[in-house]
């Protein structure tokens, strides 16, 4: 992993499906052992307890039942490593999903008690002001895979809702950005609301370096090749380079730490060195 990472050598790292620990302990370890100075994780909303049977399994205390998919609290979170200084704006982690009147719920499927409760983000919408030379904002969310439920479709449109409220950040700002993050939305292929990504991509407020490019291959038996992880530069900068990490097969005695290929983009501002 730490050969890997070291390879890319990537200024900013944005990890997703880490687990958190209260003290930040494992992160600071593997910031010290990357050469990032700079770290940052909060509490995810993975597995932390919601009191309702969401999954209408009959209990309320499964890994379904939590505001995001996870057996205990801060189970697959995200966190964000960096050589530049960074803190979190603003975060919209807390938000509740039937309180925002943009969204969309499966019509009759969840209790009235869960909607007052359940949470839009399954894991965590942070906004981090990054004070590199051109100091940007770096959007991340780690929306919940559009699969995994049942005809009401309950996690296709919560992860389309996610996406768009990463996109609703996204509109508030008004200097350059970056949106980082797995989406998991292809916007051609796979499940969920396809067109949300479509309509992100298209929106003229970002830049796609890799159009088309998958980012995993979940295999011939399952949903095959996909693109779901992205790095979304705001109009303002230039791309020098993109390319996706890892993408060829493993050497002998080489352990993957993960099935998903990192995608990495080489900025500059318009103007600067």
């Amino acid at each position: 992993m730490l050969a890997r990472i070291a390879a890319v050598d990537a200024d900013i790292w944005v990890l997703q499906g880490l687990d958190f620990d209260d003290g930040r302990l494992a992160l600071a370890k593997l910031a010290e052992a990357t050469g990032h100075e700079h770290y940052f994780a909060a509490a995810p909303n993975t597995g932390v307890p919601t009191g309702q049977d969401l999954d209408k399994d009959g209990y309320s205390d499964g890994p379904r039942d939590a505001q995001g998919y996870g057996w205990f609290s801060g189970q697959g979170g995200m966190a964000i490593l960096s050589r530049y200084p960074l803190s979190l704006a603003e975060t919209a982690t807390d938000l509740i999903w039937s309180a925002q009147d943009w969204a969309t719920l499966p019509a009759g499927f969840y209790s009235d008690e869960a909607k007052q409760v359940l949470r839009l983000s399954t894991t965590a919408h942070w906004r981090m002001r990054v004070e590199a030379p051109v100091p940007f904002d770096l959007l991340s969310a780690y929306p919940t895979a559009p699969v995994f439920d049942g005809p009401e479709d309950r996690n296709g449109m919560r992860n389309a809702d996610e996406v768009r409220l990463l996109e609703r950040m996204a509109e508030a700002i008004d200097g350059p950005f970056v949106i980082a993050g797995d989406l998991n939305l292809d916007p051609l292929a796979g499940e969920g609301k396809r067109e949300v990504m479509a309509d992100l991509l298209a929106s003229g407020r970002v830049q796609d370096a890799l159009p088309g490019r998958p980012t995993v291959d979940f295999g011939a038996a399952s949903a095959g090749p996909l693109r779901v992880s992205y790095v979304l530069p705001s109009m303002a900068w230039r791309i020098e380079e993109a390319g996706i990490a890892w993408a060829e097969a493993p050497s002998d005695g080489d352990t993957r730490f993960t099935r998903h290929q990192p995608v990495w983009v080489d900025l500059m501002i318009e103007g600067t060195r």
